[in-house]
């Protein structure tokens, strides 16, 4: 975590102190009295406190060549220190958004494949509820051909029962009806054995046996 900066109240009390002491303000004096700090932070303030409160010099007072140069050497620190932690925040900051666009291609990517399996899943998912209802659909049309078939058979079984009995009844007309020419058969020539039985008898009797024998013909 950073270190939060030095206020200006408080590099204001450190040249104040070094006022007191006898010394003038300096940017190395009041930063031995604060123990740290950007030497840009304490030059702005000093600058600052140095107008707010103004030193009364004599004619006679020079600044020294030395202090100017180490003045101004301690202002061209100040900056290169000052650039170059601003370079170094920039680089950290361009390295976490390099790590961030990173994370979030990466992301990007596993959301696309899980979009891609959904839409699998939903392709599969839809194609088995067509499967599945053209599967209703056809047991439905087999159910319904399985109904007709049994409609139909009833409809036969009843057919067939319905013309069972009429054969039955057929072949018992059938049968009185072979045993009624048979005994008039039987008659004929018990008649025609008679001396006394007339033509006109034989003829009729004839006639019968005809007319019987074409409805046994037309039965069978």
């Amino acid at each position: 975590m950073a270190r939060p900066g030095l206020t200006y109240d408080q590099i204001a009390d450190a040249a104040n102190s070094v006022v007191a002491s006898g010394r003038k303000p300096t940017l190395e004096s009041v930063r031995s009295i604060l123990g740290s700090g950007s030497n840009s932070t304490i030059h702005s303030a000093l600058k600052k406190w140095r107008e707010a409160n103004p030193a009364p010099l004599s004619a006679s007072t020079r600044i020294p060549d030395t202090l100017l140069l180490e003045l101004s050497r301690a202002l061209e620190r100040a900056g290169t220190n000052a650039r170059a932690e601003l370079e170094q925040q920039l680089a950290e900051e361009r390295s976490e958004l390099d790590r961030m666009a990173s994370e979030t291609e990466v992301l990007e990517d596993k959301v696309a494949v899980l979009q891609d399996q959904v839409a699998h899943l939903q392709r599969e998912r839809d194609q088995a509820v067509a499967v599945a209802d053209s599967r209703e659909r056809e047991v439905q049309r087999l159910q319904d051909d399985l109904d007709g078939e049994r409609k139909l058979r009833t409809s036969a079984e009843r057919e067939v029962a319905a013309l069972t009995v009429r054969l039955e009844v057929e072949r018992e007309a059938r049968s009185e009806e072979k045993e009624k020419i048979t005994l008039l058969e039987k008659r004929i020539l018990e008649e025609s054995s008679k001396a006394a039985v007339s033509e006109s008898m034989r003829e009729t009797l004839a006639a019968q046996l005809h007319e019987m024998q074409k409805r046994v013909e037309g039965n069978g």
